[in-house]
């Protein structure tokens, strides 16, 4: 009886531990669909961003480049 009694520890002992461990993978799998879900959002936000656009419109460029031109002439 004695023997059982401790097969039967050792079998809940494992069962436990097993249940932990897949409790842990369970929650690892999630934080890493979470982590992939996120990153994702984030590339769709910055893609629907819109882009500044550094060089100065076509407008004032050619208002610059007429100022310019007229300094010289003086």
């Amino acid at each position: 009886l004695s023997k059982s009694v401790v097969e039967l520890s050792a079998a809940r002992e494992q069962a436990a531990q097993s249940g932990a461990h897949l409790k842990y993978a369970e929650l690892t799998g999630r934080i890493e669909t979470m982590r992939t879900v996120i990153s994702f959002v984030q590339q769709i936000a910055q893609a629907n961003q819109p882009q500044a656009d550094k060089s100065p419109p076509p407008e004032i460029e050619r208002i610059v480049k007429d100022d310019d031109d007229q300094e010289e002439a003086s």
